[in-house]
């Protein structure tokens, strides 16, 4: 933000009054005013893993129970 007041100054002599007046030229632009982050800060990977882990065994538990109730059914 700082560099495009710079230059509206620079080079048209104008200074706006409300940074808004910037933020709308970067969205005429299409341009993203905002740094991009390599990763999510939110992101704890031991939280991520360990979910991960318990969705497999809670999924492992669901099938062990379908082929138990399918050779209980077939011996009847």
């Amino acid at each position: 933000l700082e560099e495009l007041e710079a230059h509206i100054e620079d080079e048209y002599n104008v200074i706006f009054k409300s940074k808004q007046s910037y933020y709308e030229l970067f969205k005429e632009a299409d341009i993203s005013w905002k740094k991009s982050q390599k990763a999510n800060p939110k992101k704890n990977s031991e939280l991520v893993q360990k979910k991960r882990r318990n969705h497999s065994t809670a999924r492992a538990m669901e099938v062990r129970d379908r082929v138990r109730e399918a050779s209980c059914s077939s011996d009847g």
